[in-house]
């Protein structure tokens, strides 16, 4: 039961993220759109795949848990001797600092690319309440140095918040960025630290590991 219990913790954790990554998506789209990428620190150049990465502060984003009718229950189908698990969770989860305008919604819930919409996302706190910033870098084996993630470029990018910068928690990146990091001897290891969830710390900060972070593909040259 306690093996079941934690596939399930964890189903719901990769959703979870993958739909928070997913908001990200459209809400920094919007920031660029209609806020001149004010939260935007883009050091890549074009003939390169570029690798989108995050500081996150904490309360950067809003949950809160509801209760579904029927959270669990079972079923079984004999013919094929399957065990059924039927899990269900109710929730609200939210970049702090933007508006959901539900402007490209079509039915009763969004779905997971309607999430990803710029259109339904509108700040509408200062930019030093957002408490995320978006940092998009190359990542590649050719890519010039100055265009990867480095420590330099992390502190530009919390300097995004000005004053605030100092509460940023945790960074989402790549596997690809992450191995980066890792070959330059940058990633920490602490034992025993609330801070480390499994991937190490880098500038004290706790590392989150996601390869559904957006990975864009250089433009062709003509």
């Amino acid at each position: 039961m306690r093996a079941i219990g934690d596939r399930v913790n964890n189903y719901w954790e990769r959703q979870m993220q993958r739909m928070i990554f997913l908001m990200l998506n459209g809400v920094f789209s919007s920031n660029i759109t209609n806020n001149d990428g004010d939260l935007v620190l883009d050091i890549s150049s074009g003939d390169e795949k570029k690798y989108t990465t995050y500081l996150f502060a904490g309360g950067a984003v809003g949950y809160a848990p509801g209760m579904p009718k029927v959270p669990t229950e079972t079923d079984r189908n004999s013919l094929k001797g399957e065990d059924i698990l039927i899990h269900r969770k109710k929730f609200i989860m939210h970049p702090r600092g933007f508006k959901w305008t539900e402007a490209d919604v079509a039915e009763k819930m969004p779905t997971l690319k309607e999430l990803a919409s710029a259109r339904n996302y509108e700040r509408v706190y200062d930019k030093k309440k957002v408490r995320i910033v978006k940092i998009i870098s190359n990542e590649g084996p050719n890519a010039a140095a100055k265009s990867k993630l480095s420590g330099e470029v992390i502190l530009d990018a919390a300097q995004l918040l000005g004053d605030a910068k100092g509460k940023f928690t945790s960074i989402a990146m790549h596997s690809v960025t992450h191995t980066n990091l890792q070959k330059q001897n940058l990633i920490d290891y602490i034992p025993n630290n609330r801070a480390d969830v499994g991937f190490g710390t880098y500038l004290q900060k706790s590392i989150i590991v996601d390869d559904s972070l957006p990975v864009e593909e250089p433009i062709p040259t003509p």
